[in-house]
């Protein structure tokens, strides 16, 4: 495999990673989960966790 196939590879591995890491957050904050429980659990940052709490909040206002 060429350097240019490695890289490509290694960011959609990274891509897949964290889109499941976003879906398993989700998950946990809608069953009441702490913050930093969910961010011991899937590797996200508290910062990160408060951004997809906030995206959840809006998205169910609308």
């Amino acid at each position: 495999m060429t350097e240019l196939g490695k890289s490509l590879f290694e960011e959609g591995f990274k891509d897949g990673k964290l889109e499941n890491e976003i879906e398993t957050a989700k998950r946990a904050i809608n069953e009441d989960m702490s913050d930093e429980l969910i961010s011991e659990l899937v590797g996200l940052s508290i910062r990160e966790i408060k951004i997809i709490r906030i995206a959840i909040e809006t998205n169910k206002t609308n």
